[in-house]
């Protein structure tokens, strides 16, 4: 009875950053592969970077990695925030430093 407690307790410690992992790698291949997530396109909205062209792997990896150090880091969340209330594309952090957009592609 006792090692099940404690193997409940190893597994909920772990769980987070499980559930993180996965995260990661379906944000990852959604964006490398259609430049949005399943419900990105169910709500008709797609990234871009700044030449037009969609996400590749790597510019994929990179915003996914922004976003998640952006939630991560309360202060880069705070300027991401800002950023996207104040600047003229409604653009945040990390997609400023990248040069990405989110398109509505209702509005194409």
């Amino acid at each position: 009875a006792l090692l099940t407690v404690l193997s409940l307790f190893t597994a909920l410690f772990f769980l987070p950053f499980l559930y993180a992992a996965v995260g990661f790698i379906y944000r990852w291949i959604g964006l490398s592969r259609n430049s949005a997530t399943f419900g990105m396109r169910v709500m008709s909205v797609e990234f871009q970077k700044s030449d037009g062209e969609d996400f590749d792997g790597a510019t994929a990896f990179l915003h996914t990695l922004g976003y998640y150090a952006s939630v991560a880091i309360f202060p880069a969340q705070l300027v991401s925030i800002v950023l996207m209330l104040m600047s003229e594309r409604k653009q945040g952090l990390t997609d400023m430093v990248l040069g990405t957009v989110l398109l509505n592609m209702r509005n194409r």
